[in-house]
């Protein structure tokens, strides 16, 4: 009997990831192309008001974390907003969380495959972006088990780097304010929000352990403790990351910002060109898992063709999924570009997260004021944020 006909006769995800896992995945998913490409067009945007844009995008991120951790509680399956908007609000709803996180997620793949090319083979992004593609995708047809590995080699990596970097530039002398100062004119509010949404996909990858749901072992307790501890993670950080930039803001001007505070330092170049494509690399493991598990929640929520949400072999990989991703990747890689797909990613990702907290919304809990806050308070003040940033994207790009 062949994988196939085996998969076809076992629907079931296996609860293979445990809480350690779940965190990685989140880390993985966060600490990717964002830390290292982001703050240069975000910094175009809100100038001086950089930090500002973070912290807003920070903001919105930790609205967006409670209402997805509350809701992965009560569905501890793969979908994440899918998931909940289909049961809580209505199948429509979750069609549009589903193909908007698809859209997003997609978007911010092919950018971390594209950050890969631009550190790793400069003149030859796009190809070396496709060849990083196809690398992933035969890992992770291997299941999950190997990805894990692979991203927690990587992310380790890439933390090491990114915390001797900030220990080395904290100690060296700073650089003139001259850019912070002129480039703080003209600055709008529209436009610091355009930037916390640029900023907000270095945020994003927690939505990734609510989607893999299904192959979490203890799926209630662990996915919010995952979502809790790799947030707070990232956003201490980038933090700090941005009090180093700030530090010497020259470097803002350019596309790779930190490779160029290793310049000014003396830290070793190569290391930050290292740590850049194993970021890059480690977000597109988790991105490429969660993209496939997204469409296989959809092939069997109905919506999307049955035979995508086969699952194949002794570790239930949904294969097809996984080969499909890779294809439409492989295409926005070929015709779009790192700071078009930021955008692109910011945009339907703060779609998703609507659903997310109307979802919540519609969940009030037991104990009265605990509900108050968490199915009322949070997804309000998060829908209207979400819209704000949302509209403000929209606005910078059409100017």
């Amino acid at each position: 009997m062949s994988d196939l006909q085996v998969s076809e006769t076992n629907k079931a995800p296996i609860r293979s990831l445990t809480l350690f896992a779940a965190i990685v995945v989140g880390v993985s998913a966060m600490v990717g192309t964002g830390v290292f490409v982001a703050w240069q067009p975000a910094f175009e945007l809100s100038g001086s008001y950089l930090l500002v844009a973070l912290g807003i995008a920070a903001f919105i991120a930790t609205l967006n974390a409670v209402s997805n951790a509350r809701m992965a509680r009560m569905f501890p399956e793969s979908g994440g907003g899918y998931l909940y908007g289909r049961e809580c609000i209505h199948p429509v709803a979750g069609q549009v969380a589903g193909w908007v996180f698809l859209i997003g997620k997609a978007a911010s793949a092919s950018a971390a495959a594209l950050a890969i090319g631009a550190y790793v083979s400069p003149g030859n992004e796009r190809v070396t972006a496709v060849v990083s593609i196809m690398v992933v995708l035969l890992i992770n047809l291997g299941g999950l088990r190997y990805s894990i590995v692979a991203m927690t080699i990587l992310i380790s990596v890439v933390l090491l780097v990114l915390i001797s970097l900030s220990v080395v530039a904290g100690v060296t002398d700073s650089t003139s304010d001259s850019v912070l100062e002129s480039a703080t004119g003209g600055v709008s509010s529209v436009n610091v929000l355009a930037a916390a949404g640029i900023l907000f996909v270095a945020f994003a990858g927690y939505a990734r352990i609510a989607v893999l749901g299904s192959e979490v072992r203890n799926a209630r307790r662990a996915i919010p403790i995952a979502i809790a501890v790799s947030f707070v993670i990232v956003v201490v950080l980038y933090f700090v990351i941005a009090l180093v930039l700030f530090a010497h803001p020259d470097s803002l001007t350019t596309v790779a910002p930190l490779e160029t505070i290793a310049t000014f330092t003396g830290y070793p170049r190569f290391l930050v060109v290292v740590a850049a494509a194993l970021a890059a690399g480690s977000a597109l493991f988790a991105l490429m898992a969660g993209l496939g598990r997204m469409i296989y929640s959809m092939s069997i929520g109905g919506h999307l063709p049955k035979h995508w949400g086969v699952l194949v072999g002794q570790r239930a990989v949904p294969r097809r999924a996984d080969l499909m991703i890779a294809i439409v990747l492989v295409v926005i890689t070929l015709i779009g570009s790192i700071g078009i797909n930021l955008a692109v990613s910011a945009f339907f990702i703060l779609i998703y997260y609507l659903v997310v907290h109307v979802s919540s919304w519609t969940r009030p809990g037991a104990n009265r004021w605990r509900s108050i806050v968490l199915s009322r308070v949070i997804p309000g003040i998060g829908v209207a944020v979400n819209f704000a940033v949302v509209a403000a994207l929209v606005s910078t790009i059409v100017r």
